[in-house]
């Protein structure tokens, strides 16, 4: 659909696919899925993932309750402790640390990471294998999904086309406890524009429908991993790559933080509106370039593309994309998956 028109700063990099070895592959691909879950865990308030309950406040000393940290990485939960209490904390709670304004806080991290009072919560690099870190990363993805469903942005009228009775999806809280359902009226769904599960009914035998993340597949008992434990690493690396995509393009729109500033558009040198990216990965920003003399030095990757209109446009991507042509933001290794 999207022609190259022209390539600027980042060019050569999106082409350079056929000179990566497969071990540099592998290396891009396990990069991209931990940019991606961390960006989510950046923004999204997932307290379940730390073990942040307020029984463990109280425990931990904690007088207010928990809450996404603001600096250094921005990944990890703190609460604010009795200041007027020198006693410390149990280092199973977490670490206390001084916080940007000299406030004695507690930082929690979730299990395996590194606490670090400067920083935030730091992933591990100590792995002794490729498969160790994408059992990791599998590990917090499923929990993401499991826990992440306030984020999942779906389009009301595709709500209303699959017939949901209640005009919305909720979180499935039996079985698997993985998906989000809505009772449904077959007579007013619209089959072509409805990709969800209907074979299912539930106590008052009426018609549930069951909407799985990728990488599952939907019964009557919830959405299950389509993964088994002897799946080989490649098969894995590829669920792993596809689910942070469908994970970035499910809850993109959801952070106002990912959508780019006008100041960023200002200096990409924008002639009209940033519209979400709609085709190709789904994820992503798009604008009219009128003239690239107005794109500035602060604006990133600037590959100019040419569209059916024959108008240049810019892609700005989240973290772990880059700008592509025909996809919108695409992989950096350019391989087909």
């Amino acid at each position: 659909m999207f022609l190259l028109a022209a390539l600027l700063a980042l060019a050569a990099f999106a082409q350079a696919d056929n000179g990566l070895t497969p071990e540099q592959i592998e290396k891009e691909k396990l990069a991209f899925i931990e940019r991606g879950i961390v960006e989510v865990m950046r923004h999204a308030y997932l307290p379940e993932i730390y073990g942040a309950t307020l029984s463990k406040a109280q425990r931990c000393k904690c007088e207010y309750g928990p809450a996404n940290i603001l600096w250094g990485s921005r990944v990890g939960m703190t609460c604010k402790m009795d200041q007027d209490v020198d006693e410390e904390a149990d280092p199973e709670c977490g670490v206390q640390c001084l916080s940007p304004r000299g406030e004695t806080v507690l930082l929690m991290c979730p299990k395996g990471w590194t606490n670090d009072c400067t920083t935030g919560c730091v992933p591990p690099e100590n792995f002794t294998s490729v498969r160790e870190r994408a059992d990791f990363l599998e590990k917090l993805l499923d929990q993401i999904v499991l826990y992440g469903y306030d984020y999942l942005v779906v389009n009301n009228d595709y709500i209303k086309d699959c017939g949901c009775v209640e005009k919305r999806l909720t979180k499935i809280r039996f079985g698997t406890k993985i998906g989000l359902e809505c009772q449904f009226d077959e007579e007013q769904m619209v089959e072509a524009e409805c990709g969800g599960f209907g074979g299912c009914k539930n106590e008052a035998e009426q018609g549930v429908m069951i909407f799985c993340p990728s990488g599952h597949t939907p019964s009557c008992t919830g959405c299950e991993k389509t993964l088994e434990e002897d799946t080989s690493l490649d098969e894995r690396m590829t669920w792993l790559v596809n689910g942070t995509r469908s994970l970035i393009q499910d809850t993109e729109q959801a952070f106002s933080e990912l959508v780019p500033s006008g100041e960023y558009a200002v200096d990409c040198g924008c002639a009209a509106e940033m519209k979400h990216i709609d085709y190709g990965m789904g994820v992503g920003y798009w604008c009219q370039i009128e003239d690239v003399n107005k794109i500035g030095d602060n604006c990133g990757a600037n590959v100019l593309c040419e569209n059916a209109d024959k108008k240049l446009i810019l892609h700005m991507c989240p973290a772990g994309f880059v700008p592509d042509c025909s996809e919108g933001c695409g992989y950096a290794w350019k391989q087909e998956l």
